[in-house]
């Protein structure tokens, strides 16, 4: 059997290593023979949004695709599933790698969102904060 999808475990949004451009190479070959090739993060939280750096934006550009917030384990799984549904459609598998089928995608603004979001972290906030008075 021919490879169909490999999984990339990358820095952060999705950055790879800026001085390898041979990788980007041969990820632009991988995807030019329909070999899906998918980003992932090695952050806990957070997910893979490609075009944050330049090196994601050339990965996107070489046919690269977001993994979003799965885990390495989730986007590998994910892809065994769709490629033994749809064995030959590469671009069906593609399509539906992006789309949440059992929860394993957060809504994008789950993982896009500021990391220092007011409602989330109250104690880091720039607004001021409210006493209320003793009234004992």
């Amino acid at each position: 059997p021919s490879l169909k999808a490999v999984v990339l475990e990358l820095y952060g949004t999705g950055t790879a290593p800026s001085r390898r451009r041979k990788l980007i190479g041969a990820l632009q070959v991988a995807a030019q023979n329909n070999v899906l090739v998918v980003a992932t993060t090695q952050c806990r939280h957070g997910g893979v949004i490609m075009d944050t750096y330049a090196v994601g934006q050339a990965l996107l550009e070489v046919g690269v695709i977001s993994g979003h917030d799965m885990t390495i384990e989730a986007a590998a799984t994910k892809l065994a599933y769709l490629f033994g549904k749809y064995p030959d459609d590469p671009d069906q598998v593609r399509r539906l790698f992006s789309t949440n089928l059992r929860g394993e995608l957060s809504p994008p603004e789950v993982y896009t969102r500021p990391f220092f979001e007011d409602s989330l972290y109250p104690s880091l906030s720039s607004s001021p904060i409210t006493l209320q008075e003793d009234h004992s």
